[in-house]
């Protein structure tokens, strides 16, 4: 197994640590607590842990895929230089 690239171990830092977080919280009485109306504060994390999830998984493709893709014009496809 090939060692992990400095943007593969900061995506998953950066994913792993509320995903712990949660864990740990969610055997607590936190996540209830009202915010604002019907919003917790579980919702308002769950919702905010989704949107790092999606924006840390764009961040991560496009600077992986970007400096690797090859035009082959001789099948006219996109191929990974990988």
């Amino acid at each position: 197994m090939a060692p992990l690239h400095r943007a593969e171990r900061l995506f998953l830092t950066v994913n792993a640590v509320p995903f712990v977080l949660t864990a740990v919280l969610s055997f607590t009485d936190v996540p209830g607590a009202r915010l604002y109306g019907p919003f917790t504060i579980g919702l308002v994390w769950g919702v905010l842990q989704g949107v790092l999830f999606v924006a840390t998984a764009w961040m991560y493709e496009t600077r992986w895929s970007r400096p690797t893709d090859v035009w082959s014009g001789a099948d006219a496809e996109w191929t990974a230089d990988r």
